[in-house]
C-alpha cells in the first residue's frame, strides 16, 4: 500500500507538504483504488463528546448564576439578565479551545484544561460585569459576581470530569492509530493499554 497526496497538480503552487496533507487529506492507493486515510471532518464520537462538554459548561455557568444571584443576595433580575449571556459563554469557551483540544492529545484529563477554564471564566466574568452595566439593572453586586465566578469555575471543572466519563461509558473507548515500527510503538501501545483512564 502506498500513500499519496490527493492534490491536483497546479503549476506554481507552493504549498508545504504538511499543509497539503491536512488540507486535502491523504489517500491510500491499493490495487488502483483510492481510500481516504484522513477524514475531512470529526467522527461522531468526537462530536458527541464536544456536545457533552458544552452541556457541562453551560450547566456550570447556570449553576454559578443561580448561586450568585439567588442565594447570596436574592435578585431574580440579575439571574434573568445573566441567562441572556449563555451564547456569549459558548463563544468564549470555544475561543479558548475547550472543545477542540481533546482530539489533539491522548490524555483527556480536566486538569489539563484548568488554565484555560480559569482564564476563560475570568474574561467572561469581566465581560459579564460590563454587560450588567449596560442593562436596566445598572450593575451587579460584586459579591454576587465573585460567588458566580468561584461556583461556575469549580462546577465547570467537576462537570467536565463527569461529562468525559459519561462519554467514555456511552460511546465506548476511542479508536487510536499508532504509526511507526519497532520498540517505540510497542511501548506506547503498552502504556495506553495500562491506562484505562485515557478511554
Amino acid at each position: 500500500m502506498a500513500l499519496e497526496l490527493d492534490v491536483e497538480s497546479q503549476p506554481g503552487a507552493a504549498l508545504g507538504r504538511d499543509r497539503l496533507g491536512r488540507r486535502r487529506g491523504l489517500r491510500a492507493i491499493e490495487g488502483g483504488l483510492q481510500q481516504r486515510v484522513v477524514a475531512r471532518r470529526h467522527s461522531r464520537r468526537d462530536s458527541e463528546v464536544r456536545r457533552l462538554l458544552l452541556a457541562a459548561d453551560l450547566i456550570a455557568v447556570c449553576l454559578g448564576l443561580l448561586v450568585g444571584t439567588l442565594l447570596v443576595s436574592y435578585n431574580p433580575g440579575e439571574l434573568m439578565w445573566g441567562a441572556l449571556t449563555l451564547p456569549l459563554w459558548v463563544v468564549i469557551f470555544k475561543a479558548y479551545g475547550l472543545y477542540d483540544r481533546d482530539i489533539k492529545r491522548i490524555s483527556h484529563g480536566t486538569i489539563d484544561d484548568l488554565p484555560w477554564i480559569f482564564h476563560a471564566m475570568l474574561l467572561g466574568t469581566l465581560l459579564l460585569l460590563g454587560f450588567y452595566r449596560l442593562t436596566p439593572i445598572g450593575s451587579i453586586e460584586l459579591m454576587d459576581l465573585a460567588t458566580f465566578a468561584i461556583v461556575a469555575t469549580l462546577a465547570m471543572a467537576l462537570l467536565r470530569v463527569f461529562a468525559r466519563r459519561l462519554g467514555a461509558s456511552l460511546l465506548g473507548p476511542e479508536r487510536v492509530l499508532l504509526i511507526g515500527d519497532g520498540q517505540q510503538v510497542e511501548t506506547l501501545a503498552r502504556k495506553l493499554g495500562s491506562h484505562p483512564e485515557y478511554g
